[in-house]
């Protein structure tokens, strides 16, 4: 009701499953087009979505899209940010950042495997925010980073302004993405932490190979990523 009161000339959808819940109940005068992530991707369930008669555009990774090919209203959108500029911000090398929602399915236990290999050497800050259905997920990480005296920095909900402090301190981005959780998409972190002259590592999945440039700077494993950052030193 509140949607035809606002009398839109468009609707736009975020992840495909919102879409697939909404888009017979909106009025069929109102085009509506929809952004696909990651967590939500499936071929088929795309393409019943695009099928729906209101449905007129569908923005996809370049990844994702490749894989429906044919299907009209899909369209390439690669990831975007608002970009913040550069400060003359002295960077601690031996600061290594991860950024994410706090969900079980972001390979963060990862991080702490990493971290108490390099505990000697290195720094771990880990932003978490508490996200849909699993708002105590952030509290065990608390609790297990407690039980390892503190060696991960555990930060819950922090501001964008918190945030961008890290990503301009911190040197190595280290992303945890776990191929078992979910599809890799395009991480918004990784763009930000380029965007401040960070070093990223990335899991060794081939649809994150392709979006940071080879596989250089990827691992398999825990003690392969803690062996790219040692070799920072």
């Amino acid at each position: 009701e509140a949607l035809v009161d606002a009398k839109p000339d468009i609707v736009h959808c975020h992840y495909l499953p919102v879409a697939d819940a909404y888009y017979r109940s909106i009025p069929k005068r109102i085009p509506i087009t929809v952004r696909g992530h990651s967590f939500d991707w499936d071929p088929e369930h795309l393409r019943k979505v695009a099928a729906g008669e209101t449905i007129r555009r569908i923005y996809l990774f370049p990844h994702f899209a490749d894989q429906v090919r044919g299907v009209d209203k899909v369209r390439i959108l690669p990831v975007a940010f608002s970009p913040r500029p550069r400060h003359d911000v002295k960077k601690d090398r031996r600061l290594v950042l991860r950024l994410a929602a706090g969900l079980p399915t972001k390979g963060l236990s990862d991080f702490f495997d990493v971290a108490e290999r390099l505990a000697d050497d290195f720094k771990f800050v880990l932003g978490v925010s508490k996200a849909g259905g699993y708002e105590d997920f952030p509290e065990k990480l608390l609790q297990k980073s407690k039980k390892m005296g503190g060696l991960v920095d555990v930060r819950v909900d922090a501001m964008p302004d918190e945030a961008w402090d890290l990503y301009r301190t911190a040197s190595i981005y280290l992303d945890t993405s776990d191929p078992k959780g979910h599809p890799f998409g395009m991480p918004i972190s990784i763009v930000e932490a380029w965007s401040q002259g960070m070093l990223v590592l990335a899991r060794n999945d081939p649809s994150a190979v392709r979006f940071v440039g080879g596989d250089t700077y990827c691992y398999r494993t825990p003690a392969e990523a803690a062996a790219l950052v040692a070799e920072t030193l």
